[in-house]
Formats: C-alpha cells, sequence, structure tokens
C-alpha cells in the first residue's frame, strides 16, 4: 500500500496541474483577436486547445478521484486499528474497575 503523505503529495500535483490546464483555456480565450470570424483558424485553434485541455483535465480528475478515495480509504483503516488499540488497552482498565 502506497503511503499517505506520497499519495497526497501526488493529489497536489495533479491540482496544479488542473489550475495549469485552466490557465491554458484562459490564455486561448485571451489570445483570440476581437471579431474573429466563425470559420477562423484562430478559433478552431481555440477550440482545439480548449478540447485538449478539457480533455486533460477530466483524466486527471478522474486518477484525482481515485487517489482521494484510497487516501479515505487509507485514513479510515488508520482509525479503526487506532480505535482497536485503544480498546485493547482500556479494557484491563475495565476488567479491573469490575472487580
Amino acid at each position: 500500500m502506497t503511503d499517505i503523505s506520497v499519495q497526497t503529495a501526488d493529489v497536489l500535483r495533479m491540482m496544479s496541474s488542473l489550475n495549469s490546464d485552466a490557465d491554458d483555456v484562459s490564455d486561448s480565450i485571451d489570445e483570440l483577436p476581437a471579431g474573429v470570424d466563425a470559420g477562423s483558424s484562430e478559433l478552431t485553434e481555440a477550440f482545439v486547445q480548449i478540447a485538449g485541455a478539457s480533455t486533460s483535465a477530466a483524466s486527471c480528475l478522474i486518477v484525482l478521484a481515485k487517489s482521494l478515495t484510497t487516501i479515505a480509504g487509507q485514513v479510515t483503516g488508520e482509525l479503526c486499528m487506532a480505535d482497536q488499540s485503544i480498546v485493547d488497552q482500556l479494557r484491563p482498565i475495565g476488567q479491573e474497575l469490575k472487580e
């Protein structure tokens, strides 16, 4: 099982990548000249860049969701083990109090 801190670093890198993709899309839109024709190559190129960034972002979001799910599962597992450890430590104290 991958260490939670490693997966968290991966998630942060993916989020940074998503921000970069969003910036690329914004730049593509901002670079369009005013009054561009609907059939112009500039508009077509901008849409291609937007589609590429959107596809990349969608793929990244899928990986991000899987990573976050894995991290949540690991954290839940760690918490369950910690809870069991506390119960095991308190059990003898409970037995002493019963007696």
